[in-house]
């Protein structure tokens, strides 16, 4: 054996060698952008304030007229479109509309947007409410889920507070790309 074919076998075990690093960080690569989409689509959240807590005046016939503010979060790179929020209060509220209407009494206020833009983007609803004021005790058991279309995913609900038995996330983006023909070894 020569100089030339040491130097040959040299060159391809260096280049098989360097193709083996490239891929193990494309994997790498891949991995982390898995993470960070599925931690972008679960950080979908909604933020509920209470812009006016009922005392005085604002009591009649013992039920409170409360104020809340509903804004739902995108944190993601990529906009959410049907974006359909639930707030379950632990009792039964009303909404009061602009005219004074009431709608009827129902533990579950939904709040609609066709959709949210990305990277950060938020949209608000203010909502009056009519909640009984012997229920003012119960209100910290209010829970709500964000349910939304994503364009790399499909329908997506977010519930806050996470329960331990909702939807694993990331194991179902992970099917979603492997469908699309991407290998995926950590979900």
């Amino acid at each position: 054996m020569d100089f030339g074919d040491v130097a040959s076998a040299v060159s391809a075990l260096i280049a098989a060698l360097a193709a083996a690093v490239a891929y193990r960080q494309l994997r790498v690569f891949q991995r982390d952008a898995l993470e960070a989409r599925a931690a972008e689509i679960g950080g979908v959240a909604i933020e509920t304030a209470i812009l006016r807590n009922p005392r005085g005046e604002d009591v009649a016939d013992g039920t409170a007229r409360w104020q809340y503010e509903f804004t739902i979060h995108n944190p993601g790179r990529l906009p959410i479109s049907d974006v359909r929020a639930i707030v379950k209060f632990p009792v039964p509220v009303q909404r009061e509309h602009y005219d004074g209407s009431l709608d009827p009494a129902n533990p579950e206020v939904e709040i609609y947007v066709p959709v949210i833009p990305a990277n950060s983007a938020s949209v608000s609803r203010r909502r009056t409410l009519r909640i009984s004021e012997e229920a003012r005790g119960q209100l910290s058991g209010t829970t709500s889920s964000v349910t939304f279309l994503t364009s790399d995913l499909g329908r997506v609900t977010c519930d806050w507070p996470p329960t331990p038995t909702g939807h694993d996330r990331a194991k179902r983006l992970a099917e979603y790309v492997r469908a699309a023909g991407v290998r995926v070894t950590s979900a």
